[in-house]
């Protein structure tokens, strides 16, 4: 082993040796804490309550489980306002979501879904798996609990994830009656209104009726239109149950519908205003990019100008976003013995997303009543963008497991089965674009006196051996249409897996699993259509400097239908000892696997990127301490890549020099990290609780080029013209060394506090008083981790007062949510310099305030 790789496992090691001896030496406190407080008090507000999670498949207390895992009941969901996946991240170890995006767990994200990425995290609605999210969750009423897994899951249900899981469980019939309403009036003229209904048809049948409704104007101010962010939506899921003596049966329908008025990223960096033309970065001259912020009349952003950040933005449109998504689960549950249980579920659903209208250019910018193709402040070509995304995903899984217990054996086998179907249309349509406005023959015919067809024979001028590329007329329809490009892709993944425990003592435990996994991805159809000035004879544009002049035509691309399959076996073992005190100390190895995938028009070997793999070694502590008066959770980690997937540049020399953009898979990447997890009930009428996480991670060797950074060097390399056999020269973006550099969306710290007090009023009930504040640190939107990558780190302050009438079954609610109004990045994207560095990003909620009133029967 060499002395690189003999520190960089030193290095690992120390975290993990740390949380380990933490986690020795906490399995002695409470025998201390108990000699020195024989007479302390165990119950009224001291004792902690049993959270139930079924991380292991079946319901067990969360202090049983050898997982990292955070989880909400509904007790808590409610006594914390947790109504969204923004309110969920603040209060998790790991967790980051975005505007749009998949969610990420300890820095496993998902950076490219459109182009048939997997997901690292899967997340799942009463187990139906979903990697859309749109359509799935409203309010987070009438959840029984959220669980929050970290690390790699696949042995025990659902669908292979790399970096973990979270599942959202809708609370099921009863066989009492039972009705809820829940109605909540906020800040941004919000209305909320929710309710349920339950109770037993007779001996063997039950319901459940759940209905969620609310209504809100934009929190994203936009100057020049309607702001944005406003939303209205509806959620009605009945269910029906049925149980005896061996079966359990479940089946629920939900339908959701959303009319929102869209949120999108907000811009935090211009490019320059006095420039018509964006530098060629190679030696500064003018370039033939042109600058849609030419003299426009701001230099900075609205979301920047004031000092501080805010939510705010400059467009033409609001744009609409429209989301229909019709799902049904079933679960059968049948014992066929004491010790031997048959489980099938199945889930289906079709989503439906329209991201209609959406201001694509991000500017305010109109034409000139001279000439509407120029703009009105500078009096040159300007874009005046609208995008239409729609798409359906249609979702079918299956699966069967049989479960086993003994006096020492417990586990299931199963089988999983996944069908998604993925259909988008995308048109971008350019108001502003003089060349969609005319059609190409009216050109040729006007400056030529011939037709395109008369020159080419035809309406295709393939341009590519296997005609999979042409040019055509283009003829314009009235409806502005720049882009069009329709997608087709299926995905079927189908496993085997299974997990056993066997129980050496009441002490030693020892659980292993393993899983096979197949998947298959197909690419149906995948096409670009898109208007562009063609010029093959140089007489149709002149110089150039004529803006009035232009050439229209139709660049056509189609990709041939392609098959891919993956296959791999992952696994995880997990070695259990419980104390005298009921505290688990645990150690836990697993693999990890996410497929690869198509990388459209790339030449071999650059089509095609291969699987990510992870071993992941894990040690935990959990435990309730000091007479159950507080409770820790304590987890260290460290993940090893074998093959980390991630878009990057590469260089080519041959035939010619350039550079491209790719998806590749980079070597001996490391991650780890500590989570802290407590909860101290201080007194009987006071409690603290909280996480702390840190968290770092290093590449392995890799020598790239950066075309996102504005200080970006160049090689000139010689090389002789294929085309004219005469000695060239090109610059190539130079290769920078990322080694050691730290993954994105990662923040080295996060961690959040919060404080409870319960007042007791008697027969008048109760007083219940919150307060949070939480850290995200700073962390990179990139690998290449420049300076114009780094995204700030943010605070947020909560606050609310609730009463409860003795019963428990009135409560009103008071709440402001980011008392400081302190606005954070979540996410940024940067761009290279044919845009002038153009940064935006998606960026937290301002404050949030409002009041809350629950009944129940």
């Amino acid at each position: 082993m060499s002395k690189l790789e003999t520190d960089a496992t030193a290095g690992l090691a120390r975290p993990l040796a740390a949380t380990l001896a933490v986690v020795l030496c906490l399995g002695a406190v409470p025998v201390l804490a108990q000699d020195e407080d024989e007479d302390g008090r165990a119950g009224g507000r001291f004792v902690l309550e049993e959270v139930i999670v079924t991380a292991d498949r079946k319901e067990q207390s969360i202090l049983d489980v050898p997982i990292s895992v955070t989880a909400f009941d509904s007790n808590m969901l409610e006594d914390y306002q947790i109504t969204s996946r923004k309110d969920l991240e603040v209060r998790v170890p790991g967790l980051q979501f975005g505007l749009d995006s998949p969610a990420t767990i300890r820095g496993m994200g998902s950076l490219y879904r459109g182009l048939a990425g997997d997901v690292a995290v899967a997340q799942y609605s009463n187990d139906l798996y979903f990697d859309e999210s749109y359509g799935v969750l409203s309010s987070m009423y009438d959840l029984e609990r959220v669980e929050v897994l970290r690390g790699p899951q696949g042995t025990l249900y659902g669908r292979n994830s790399i970096g973990g899981a979270i599942n959202y469980v809708n609370k099921r019939p009863e066989w009492e009656f039972g009705a809820g309403a829940l109605a909540e009036v906020a800040s941004f003229n919000g209305r909320r209104v929710n309710g349920f209904v339950t109770g037993p048809i007779n001996d063997e049948f039950a319901f459940r009726l759940t209905g969620e409704w609310q209504e809100t104007d934009g929190q994203q101010e936009n100057i020049s239109g309607p702001d944005l962010g406003a939303k209205g939506d509806y959620n009605i899921a009945p269910q029906l149950a049925f149980r005896n003596d061996r079966w359990d049966v479940n089946v629920r329908y939900s339908t959701f519908e959303q009319d929102a008025r869209s949120e999108v990223r907000v811009p935090v960096r211009y490019p320059r205003t006095d420039v018509e033309f964006h530098p060629n970065p190679i030696d500064g001259a003018p370039s033939g990019e042109r600058n849609l912020y030419y003299k426009y009349p701001r230099q900075q952003p609205p979301s920047t100008s004031g000092g501080d950040l805010r939510n705010r933005v400059d467009l033409n449109e609001a744009g609409s976003t429209e989301v229909s998504r019709d799902a049904v689960t079933l679960h059968v549950n049948y014992e066929i013995s004491d010790n031997l249980r048959v489980k099938y579920i199945y889930g289906d659903s079709e989503l439906t997303l329209g991201l209609l209208q959406q201001d694509f250019d991000q500017t305010s910018l109109t034409g000139s009543a001279a000439d509407r193709f120029l703009s009105s402040n500078a009096g040159v070509p300007f874009q005046d963008i609208r995008i239409d995304f729609v798409y359906d995903v249609f979702l079918t899984t299956q699966e069967l497991q049989v479960a086993f217990d003994t006096d020492r054996w417990s586990g299931l086998v199963g089988v999983y089965h996944l069908d998604e179907e993925y259909e988008s249309d995308i048109n971008i349509f350019d108001l502003a674009n003089r060349t969609v406005h005319t059609a190409t023959n009216d050109v040729w015919l006007g400056t030529l006196g011939v037709r395109f067809q008369d020159i080419f024979g035809g309406d295709r001028l393939y341009i590519r051996p296997d005609r999979t590329a042409w040019i055509s007329p283009h003829v314009p329809d009235g409806s502005s249409r720049w882009y069009y490009a329709p997608t087709l892709r299926t995905t079927r993944s189908q496993a085997v897996f299974g997990q056993a425990t066997y129980t050496f003592n009441e002490r030693w435990r020892i659980t292993a699993g393993i899983r096979y996994t197949e998947d298959e991805k197909k690419f149906l159809q995948d096409e670009d259509h898109v208007v562009i000035d063609f010029d093959p004879i140089g007489v149709l544009l002149g110089d150039g400097s004529d803006p009035t002049r232009v050439a229209p035509a139709v660049y056509n691309r189609i990709t041939p239908r392609l098959v891919q399959d993956f296959e791999k076996v992952t696994g995880n073992v997990s070695l259990e000892y419980t104390t005298v005190d009921d505290q688990l100390i645990y150690g836990r190895v697993a693999t990890g696997y996410r497929s690869g995938g198509p990388v459209i028009d790339r030449p071999p070997p650059f089509d095609r990127y291969d699987d990510e793999e992870l071993i992941s070694y894990e040690v935990g502590y959990k435990g309730d301490l000091f007479e159950d008066r507080v409770r820790l959770l304590v987890a260290g980690f460290i993940y090893d890549f074998g093959q980390y997937q991630q878009i990057i540049r590469l260089r080519e020399l041959d035939p010619v020099p350039r550079n491209f953009t790719v998806i590749d898979n980079l070597p001996d990447t490391t991650m780890m990290g500590i989570e802290v997890e407590a909860t101290v009930n201080v007194t009987e009428r006071f409690r603290l609780s909280g996480f702390y996480a840190y968290q770092t991670s290093e590449l392995g060797p890799v020598m790239i080029p950066d075309r996102l950074d504005p200080n970006q060097q160049f090689d000139a390399v010689t090389y002789t013209s294929p085309a004219t056999g005469m000695e060239t020269v090109a610059y190539l973006e130079r290769e920078v060394d990322l080694e050691d550099n730290e993954l994105p969306n990662m923040p080295n710290h996060k961690w959040s506090i919060t404080a409870d007090y319960v007042h007791e009023m008697g027969s008048r009930g109760r007083l219940f008083a919150s307060t949070s504040f939480s850290f995200t640190g700073e962390r990179y939107n990139r690998i290449h981790n420049i300076p114009y990558d780094v995204l700030d780190s943010f605070n947020r302050w909560d606050a609310k007062l609730s009463w409860e009438s003795a019963s428990g079954k009135r409560a009103v609610t008071l709440f402001v949510e980011n008392i400081q109004d302190e606005i954070g990045i979540m996410e940024l994207e940067s761009n290279g310099w044919s845009d002038g560095y153009y940064q935006d990003a998606t960026l937290t909620d301002p404050r949030f305030w409002g009041l809350t009133v629950r009944w129940d029967s």
